[in-house]
């Protein structure tokens, strides 16, 4: 009798460890297709958010150095020779181009990155905003000429406006979140990628 038994049995291991490994088997090509959909969606989130951010810090400087050294100003009918400086020009609607478009995707920015980076990641992003944002009120108290605004920023160095205090030192504490962040998000991706060989 009990040798009757044991062919079942041992069928029934069989099939048993076979299902097993075959379970398992499934269970980890889903995880391979998912990474492989995966993998791009945060390398395109990580090039999206990376330069968005790059490019309006850039961007900022641009107009900064245009607002404080060339006297940029709105007001042409006030200053005509001003109108056809078309550096100054640029600079500042390059910079407003870009505030702009990472105005209207920062929401996007911090969901992607806490769904592909992390809650972490999602938060410093959220300040670097809040500093762009705080940089933005000086950069728009130069440009339309607010000089009682507590914002304001110039060129003349031990004053309190002075931008090399009261703008280069925040923007330089931005620039390093931002190239931290930055470095984070490509070692999280990296990772990402090596888990999938």
């Amino acid at each position: 009798m009990v040798a009757g038994i044991i062919p079942i049995i041992v069928t029934t291991m069989g099939t048993l460890a076979g299902k097993y490994f075959q379970d398992r088997n499934e269970a980890l090509k889903q995880r391979r297709d998912r990474l492989q959909e995966l993998i791009p969606k945060v390398n395109t989130s990580l090039d999206s958010i990376s330069s968005e951010m790059n490019s309006l810090s850039y961007l900022a400087d641009q107009a900064m150095y245009s607002l404080v050294f060339r006297n940029e100003t709105v007001n042409y009918r006030d200053k005509p020779e001003r109108a056809n400086n078309t550096a100054d020009t640029t600079a500042w609607d390059n910079y407003i181009e870009s505030l702009i478009s990472w105005q209207k995707s920062r929401t996007s920015y911090v969901a992607k990155a806490a769904i592909y980076f992390g809650d972490e990641i999602a938060a410093r992003i959220k300040e670097v905003s809040s500093g762009f944002d705080a940089l933005d009120e000086q950069l728009k108290a130069a440009y339309y000429e607010r000089t009682d605004s507590q914002f304001y920023i110039k060129d003349k160095e031990g004053d309190e406006n002075d931008f090399r205090t009261k703008y280069l030192t925040p923007k330089n504490q931005l620039e390093e979140k931002i190239q931290a962040i930055n470095i984070e998000m490509v070692a999280i991706a990296d990772k990402l990628q090596d888990s999938n060989k």
